[in-house]
């Protein structure tokens, strides 16, 4: 899975969480800053993880091509998603 963020077209920023085959899981609701969409889609993660894995991740945002950003997860356990 891979959580993305995208800039909408009136400008507002908002996540997503595509499965492998591309198929959208969710989206999130539409945030004025960029650093709110980030929290966002850290805190949903974050959640999860440590929820269901019990691990605690740490997170690395990659700017695209594209001009939009993408999660890279670092588990404890030394695993990247």
């Amino acid at each position: 899975m891979n959580i993305e963020i995208l800039k909408s077209k009136d400008n507002q920023w908002y996540f997503r969480c595509v499965a492998k085959n591309g198929k959208i899981l969710c989206h999130s609701e539409t945030y004025h800053r960029l650093s709110d969409a980030k929290k966002g889609a850290e805190s949903l993660v974050r959640g999860v993880l440590s929820n269901l894995l019990y691990v605690c991740p740490e997170f690395e945002w990659v700017k695209t091509h594209k001009g939009n950003y993408r999660l890279k997860i670092h588990t404890n356990t030394g695993d990247q998603q």
